[in-house]
């Protein structure tokens, strides 16, 4: 499974600019991790498969609605996502949240699909 965000505002960099380690080995730009988490969500998507297979992933994206934080233009040039499509059509980042992992424990292990009704919680079920 990988999971991706997009977020209202870009990852502001540090005033001395450079590379660090970062997590599972790899390079990450240096930033200023105060600002960083100061950053909401606005897109979640995630892919589930079997990287050993050769049938593509399965893959799902959720908008998630702006609760108390404007999309910045900057960001939008990013991932295209508008301030005003999101308050339209996105969803909670609770329900986003939760259909996520909920397809990730749902996840066949032998097919690497996702099953469309949870097992043990109507609040969790996809819209």
């Amino acid at each position: 499974m990988c999971i991706g965000v997009e977020t209202h505002d870009l990852a502001p960099p540090r005033h001395d600019r450079g590379w660090v380690a970062g997590g599972f080995g790899h390079n990450r730009l240096k930033y200023d991790d105060a600002k960083v988490r100061e950053l909401r969500v606005v897109q979640v998507g995630w892919a589930i498969g079997d990287v050993s297979s050769y049938a593509p992933p399965v893959t799902k994206s959720r908008i998630v609605k702006p609760n108390d934080f404007f999309i910045t233009s900057a960001a939008t040039k990013i991932h295209g996502i508008k301030h005003t499509d999101a308050v339209e059509k996105g969803d909670d980042l609770e329900d986003v949240l939760a259909e996520a992992f909920f397809n990730a424990s749902s996840t066949s292990l032998s097919e690497g699909t996702l099953n469309d009704t949870p097992r043990s919680c109507e609040w969790c079920a996809p819209n």
